[in-house]
């Protein structure tokens, strides 16, 4: 797997590595600006995203988005589902083209990025016995 080296200097800006920073992975001049605070789910999605980082389904947290494979998607009688053991990356590249947010126990899957038509009709043949799999729908 290729992507960024990012080093962490404990106590340091994950960004600038120069001002100290609290608990937070920021210091207050790098910190993303916002009305709320951020929380550390949230941090670790931004982290993700700065360091490219590919991930599992499986563990994303709700409320992140990434791309995969649209042969990750599969319908059973008119439910789709999808495999939480396939690469999830923060940008689409490649084959990862298939837009993915997860939520609380299902994953939303943005109809503008998959054809309808690669969704696998059935499970895949080469699932392993005891994959996640999660429900998903699709949304504008």
């Amino acid at each position: 797997m290729s992507g960024i080296t990012f080093s962490y200097v404990p106590g340091k800006c994950l960004i600038c590595q120069v001002k100290p920073a609290s608990i937070n992975l920021f210091c207050e001049d790098c910190a993303p600006k916002s009305n709320k605070t951020v929380t550390i789910d949230e941090q670790t999605a931004l982290l993700r995203r700065i360091t490219n980082q590919t991930i599992l389904i499986k563990d994303m947290k709700p409320g992140e988005t990434g791309y995969t494979e649209a042969n990750s998607i599969f319908e059973i009688e008119n439910c789709l589902f999808i495999v939480g053991s396939n690469y999830v990356s923060p940008e689409k590249n490649g084959q990862k083209t298939a837009k993915i947010t997860m939520e609380e126990g299902y994953v939303v899957i943005h109809r503008q990025t998959v054809d309808e038509d690669g969704i696998l009709p059935e499970l895949p043949d080469d699932l392993e016995e005891g994959v996640l799999i999660f429900q998903a729908v699709i949304s504008d």
